[in-house]
């Protein structure tokens, strides 16, 4: 591949990387060839935010995010990759059509929202299934279940019941603390 263009932008509050850059490459032939053409972003690899106030930068961080977005997809991204830039550790990916961002105003209907929320969790479902091949995981669950099925259902509701009710009891003393 060859550089067409390089641009260096900033974005976001630093747990995602402030210090992106776009590269547009072509497959190297004399004329640009539009279906041959490839956006690829390398990013700053920061530790998130929940760890630390500020930003920082753990040696190994864009090879544990290349290693950890490698397993959670069934096919990753091309170009995924991770170097360091003036010793600062970098991710790389491909920028494609479906990395666009969906718009909140668009899922204010409760139907959309229950059809989103049904998507995102299977989605969510799958990347967990994804991620645990050769792990205990969700896989041997229907086993382990078999014909008790009723019973499993229950516990799982009771304790998903407990949980919310648990987190509902959270945020009323967060509010009462605030």
């Amino acid at each position: 591949y060859r550089l067409q263009d390089a641009a260096l932008r900033t974005a976001g509050t630093g747990s995602l990387g402030r210090q992106r850059y776009a590269l547009l490459l072509d497959k190297g032939s004399s004329q640009v060839d539009w279906e041959k053409l490839r956006l690829v972003e390398w990013k700053e690899a920061l530790d998130p935010a929940l760890d630390t106030r500020k930003p920082d930068v753990s040696k190994s961080r864009a090879r544990r995010v290349f290693e950890a977005s490698s397993a959670f997809q069934l096919v990753p991204k091309r170009y995924l990759g991770h170097t360091r830039l003036n010793g600062t550790p970098m991710q790389g990916r491909e920028i494609g059509a479906n990395d666009q961002r969906f718009a909140h105003r668009h899922f204010a209907d409760l139907e959309r929202f229950t059809q989103a929320a049904v998507l995102f969790g299977g989605i969510l479902a799958r990347a967990h299934l994804l991620a645990s091949p050769g792990k205990g995981g969700p896989r041997p669950i229907p086993k382990l279940v078999g014909e008790q099925e009723d019973q499993w259902v229950n516990r799982v509701l009771s304790f998903a019941a407990t949980y919310a009710s648990q987190v509902q009891a959270d945020h009323a003393e967060l509010e009462e603390r605030r």
